[in-house]
């Protein structure tokens, strides 16, 4: 069987009103459509810890999942276009996730957006029909 599969997407974000913006001024942004490998690296695993009494016997747990958004999004995040502020230095363009991670903290909100959308993405889980 074969079949097509798309190995990048586009999102349009929400961040601070830019999907009200003309289409031309939106801030796009292009990213992995997981594969195997991508998906066991990024996407949590819990982790499982049991108690025991004395003689061996389990006496409750826990389970803690952890995720780390940088790794998420880096990993996941192919291009930005149209994201750009200007300090004392000139105009920065943004459009890889080093620069977005080192740019100012206003743009947290997108990176935490970006994040849930990655998630939601590493979650999907594949058409059936395929």
């Amino acid at each position: 069987m074969h079949a097509f599969i798309e190995d990048t997407k586009t999102y349009i974000p929400y961040f601070n009103g830019n999907r009200e913006l003309p289409e031309d001024e939106q801030v796009v942004v292009t990213f992995k459509v997981p594969d195997i490998q991508l998906k066991r690296r990024l996407k949590p695993r819990p982790k499982l810890k049991f108690n025991y009494d004395t003689e061996g016997n389990t006496t409750g747990g826990e389970t803690e999942v952890t995720s780390d958004r940088t790794a998420v999004v880096s990993g996941m995040l192919v291009s930005i276009r149209n994201l750009s502020y200007e300090n004392k230095r000139g105009i920065h363009r943004i459009q890889k996730a080093i620069e977005l991670f080192t740019g100012p903290t206003q743009y947290e909100p997108l990176v935490d957006e970006l994040y849930e959308e990655f998630s939601k993405e590493l979650d999907r889980a594949v058409d059936e029909k395929n």
